[in-house]
């Protein structure tokens, strides 16, 4: 399909600097957390040995769930010795510069699913991530690095705005959000962060990710009725039909395509079409200025709490066979 740019006029976005940043910190964490505590006794023995033989210029890990933000930090000193040629952050441009568009899948505006070719064969996406760090052999260090980034591209595929378009970074460029959320924050920010800090509150990470686990652990062949208490009427009853089974079937793809479609949704207010978005040729077109709600959050709440429940369950996978289990 013919690329379609869309350019926007100053004075009805603020551009900003931000990146793309996946879930962020929380979302990251509570998606490795609950694999890490779906996994069999003798895949944590195997999965801690790892952590505890990874050391990269100091930086080190007591547990798993913190282990797959370390892309994001690697990210970041990467960016700092772009930014400032420094000696200190050299080590880090020379390893992890390779994967710094790896965070992502963008596709065109006019397209309307994720297909294997749209993964930039020279600078790859998230598709590639996964694929390379969940085949990764080597040494201890070079296994437990490739368990943190593929816990951390498996969290980022589960995020909608994660399979978008390069030209506003997945709704990361314009600081034009209003309402709910206050104003001055990017549509990007509230699926990375917003929606979950709403959601959590003061009481924490943990306990959130709890909420998530306790049903699963349960019921471990089905989705509790439970799952999403603050989900609409079609969420839960779609969520609880779903078996865990039916979860981990299929491929990247086809979890890229389930964020692209919400992405394309009018639920996260991401695009508008004209007439049907099916329409072949009808290119999404991106919201300006988003009015968010209330009841934004509640939807959204459920459509997270599901997308973080898919990951979870999917990297606890991933990593059986990642771990030879």
């Amino acid at each position: 399909m013919k690329r379609v740019f869309i350019l926007f006029s100053m004075g009805l976005a603020l551009l900003t600097n931000k990146p793309a940043t996946a879930w962020g910190e929380d979302g990251h964490k509570i998606v490795c957390y609950i694999a890490y505590e779906l996994l069999p006794e003798p895949a944590k023995v195997k999965l801690d040995a790892l952590r505890d033989a990874f050391e990269f210029d100091g930086t080190t890990y007591k547990d798993y769930s913190s282990a797959c933000d370390f892309p994001d930090l690697a990210r970041a000193k990467v960016k700092q010795f772009r930014k400032t040629d420094k000696a200190k952050y050299k080590p880090w441009f020379d390893r992890y510069a390779r994967f710094d568009k790896w965070h992502d899948v963008y596709l065109r505006r006019d397209d309307f699913s994720v297909a294997k070719d749209d993964c930039h064969k020279t600078e790859g996406c998230l598709l590639k991530g996964i694929e390379y760090h969940g085949a990764a052999q080597g040494g201890n260090f070079e296994r437990a690095e490739a368990s943190f980034f593929l816990g951390h591209w498996i969290g980022d595929i589960h995020q909608p705005l994660h399979v978008s378009f390069a030209d506003d970074g997945g709704g990361s460029r314009y600081a034009d959000v209003t309402g709910f959320y206050g104003s001055g924050e990017t549509l990007h920010w509230i699926w990375d962060s917003g929606i979950l800090r709403k959601a959590m509150g003061s009481k924490g990470r943990k306990a959130f990710a709890d909420t998530i686990l306790a049903p699963i652990k349960a019921n471990p062949g089905r989705f509790s009725d439970n799952l999403i208490a603050s989900g609409t009427r079609s969420d839960k009853a779609n969520t609880s039909n779903f078996s865990i089974k039916l979860v981990v079937a299929g491929t990247p793809i086809d979890w890229a395509n389930e964020s692209y479609a919400l992405t394309l949704s009018a639920r996260t207010n991401y695009c508008r079409f004209h007439g049907s978005p099916s329409t072949p040729g009808n290119a999404c077109k991106r919201v300006i200025a988003p009015d968010l709600t209330e009841a934004y959050q509640r939807d959204g709440l459920a459509i997270v709490k599901l997308r973080l429940t898919m990951a979870s369950i999917r990297l606890k996978e991933m990593l059986l066979k990642f771990l030879g289990e």
